[in-house]
């Protein structure tokens, strides 16, 4: 069963982004150490990469769409799947970062800590504040004048979904039921790996 992802990609993205302590006034590092970039958000990913550390072995429908944000300080990458990587490069890349998520009310969600990732790397959970609302794992990181998000939203599985009526009502046979209802939703926190695998990939291209 495939979810339909129903919101805007910059309020989707958004929506995952704040979970971090305030960023630090600092610059995320020596200029010298990573290369400037203008390339759009979606530019890092190899279409195997994508396969692999996006897709996860669900079927994508649709090509990745990159969007620029904020007067073309930063891009977003909206992939089908429901994962997204948003870039904003610069000396201010920060505090535009910030302004992103406060322009949808995210940026005083609670900051995860994470290490091995960048520079001053955060993951988040924001809680959906309604149905439509995915349920996000987002990771936050900064590399030389880049600041980089990370996002993916948690699967629904077929054993939360409709079809498993079919099975309460003995419509269905018992493998066809236990299968269903071994195939489980995903968490947000269950997601912490994933955008880790991404955001190490995104980050070796910078730097590279």
């Amino acid at each position: 069963m495939e979810t339909t992802r129903s919101l805007p990609i910059t309020l989707a993205a958004a929506a995952m982004m704040a979970l971090w302590s305030p960023l630090s006034a600092q610059t995320a590092g020596p200029a010298s150490a990573v290369k400037q970039t203008t390339r759009g958000a979606c530019s890092f990913l190899t279409e195997g990469e994508v396969d692999r550390l996006i897709n996860r072995g669900q079927r994508a429908y649709g090509t990745a769409e990159s969007v620029p944000l904020r007067g073309g300080a930063g891009s977003v990458c909206e992939y089908p799947i429901g994962a997204q990587v948003v870039l904003f490069s610069g000396p201010r890349s920060q505090e535009e970062f910030e302004a992103f998520l406060k322009t949808y009310n995210r940026d005083r969600e609670r900051r995860h800590p994470v290490s091995g990732i960048g520079d001053r790397a955060y993951i988040m959970f924001p809680t959906p504040r309604h149905k439509n609302e995915d349920r996000l794992a987002y990771l936050v990181t900064n590399v030389g004048p880049h600041t980089l998000g990370v996002s993916m939203a948690a699967r629904d599985g077929m054993g939360d979904s409709p079809m498993m009526e079919y099975c309460r009502r003995g419509q269905l046979s018992r493998e066809e039921c236990a299968k269903l209802e071994a195939d489980k939703s995903e968490t947000a926190e269950s997601l912490q790996p994933a955008v880790k695998e991404v955001a190490k990939a995104v980050v070796a291209k910078l730097r590279s």
